[in-house]
C-alpha cells in the first residue's frame, strides 16, 4: 500500500528527530567519556613549567577549552601546601582563572632566567652525571648565551654594584656596564672624600678644620682612644668592672673597684687603683 504525502512527511521528521536525539546522546556520552579520561600529574613543584606543559597536552588532546574547567583540573592536582602559597588565587578567581593560576604558580615555584643563569655558573665538576647528562642539565637551564654570558659579566663586579644593578630596569649588558663604571666612580669619590675628611680632623687635634677655632668643642683625649662600647658608658668601657666612677645610662653602674655605688660627678678614672 502506497504512502500518501502526509505519512511520508510524518515518518521523515520522525526519522530526523530519531537522528538528532541519537546524536546529542552520543555527543554527551563521548564528553562524559573524556572527561573521566583526564588524569593531570601532581603538581611539579621542582619545574612547574615542565608541569604545565604536560597538562595543556592532556587538555588539547581530550578538548578541554574553557578556563574555569581548566582551572578546575590544576586545583585538584595541588597538594595542600601548594594550594596554601596560591590561596589567594583560590578562593577569589578572576575572569581568566586558568591563566592567573598557572602565572602565580609559576611565579611561586619557578625560577628567573638570570637564576637558572646563576645555577651553571655554580657548578663545579660532573658530579654523579655523565658529560653529556651535565650538557642537557645546562641546556635546561639556558638556551639563550646572551643571559649566560650577561651573568658571568655581572659575577665579576663587587657584590655592592651588583646589588644596585639587580635594581636596574635594564637589560642591555652595555647599558649594565656604563651604569656599573657611574657606581663604581660615585663610590670611589665618596670613599675619597671619607678619608681626606677623616685625615683633616686628626691634623687638626681634634677639631673640625670647617669651623672656626673659637667655636670647637675639644674631645677628651681618653675619648677619642677608647671607642664606647654598646650599653656601657666611657668609664666601663675602658677599664671594664675596675671602673670607679660611671655615667648613666650604663649596663653596669652598679659595679665599683670599691664595691661601692660609682660616681657621678668625678672627673674620670685615670689610672686603675687610684682617685
Amino acid at each position: 500500500m502506497a504512502l500518501g504525502a502526509d505519512e511520508i512527511e510524518a515518518l521523515a521528521t520522525a526519522t530526523a528527530t530519531a537522528t538528532a536525539t541519537a546524536f546529542q546522546s552520543l555527543r554527551a556520552e563521548t564528553a562524559t567519556v573524556n572527561t573521566v579520561a583526564v588524569r593531570l600529574p601532581l603538581f611539579w613543584s621542582g619545574n612547574p613549567e615542565v608541569w604545565f606543559t604536560q597538562v595543556e597536552s592532556c587538555f588539547a588532546t581530550r578538548k578541554v577549552t574553557v578556563q574555569k574547567t581548566q582551572f578546575d583540573y590544576v586545583i585538584q592536582a595541588l597538594d595542600n601546601s601548594t594550594a596554601d602559597r596560591v590561596q589567594a588565587v583560590i578562593l577569589n578567581p578572576s575572569e581568566t582563572p586558568y591563566d592567573t593560576l598557572k602565572a602565580a604558580l609559576i611565579d611561586a615555584f619557578g625560577k628567573t632566567q638570570a637564576q637558572k643563569d646563576q645555577d651553571i655558573l655554580n657548578i663545579n665538576g660532573l658530579g654523579d652525571k655523565k658529560p653529556s647528562e651535565l650538557l642537557q642539565h645546562m641546556n635546561n637551564l639556558n638556551a639563550d648565551p646572551k643571559t649566560l654570558f650577561k651573568a658571568l659579566f655581572l659575577a665579576q663586579l663587587p657584590p655592592e654594584v651588583r646589588q644596585i644593578l639587580a635594581l636596574s630596569d635594564k637589560t642591555d649588558i652595555k647599558e649594565l656596564a656604563k651604569e656599573a663604571d657611574r657606581i663604581m666612580e660615585v663610590s670611589r669619590l665618596s670613599g675619597s672624600s671619607q678619608v681626606n675628611s677623616t685625615s683633616g680632623f686628626r691634623k687638626s687635634g681634634g677639631r673640625n678644620p670647617d669651623y672656626p677655632k673659637g667655636d670647637q668643642h675639644p674631645v677628651p683625649k681618653s675619648d677619642q682612644q677608647w671607642p664606647l662600647l654598646s650599653g656601657l658608658c666611657k668609664y666601663h668601657s675602658k677599664f671594664g668592672d675596675r671602673a670607679r666612677s660611671c655615667l648613666p645610662p650604663c649596663k653596669l653602674h652598679h659595679v665599683s673597684g670599691t664595691g661601692k655605688r660609682p660616681t657621678f660627678s668625678g672627673p674620670g678614672n685615670g689610672t686603675p687603683g687610684r682617685q
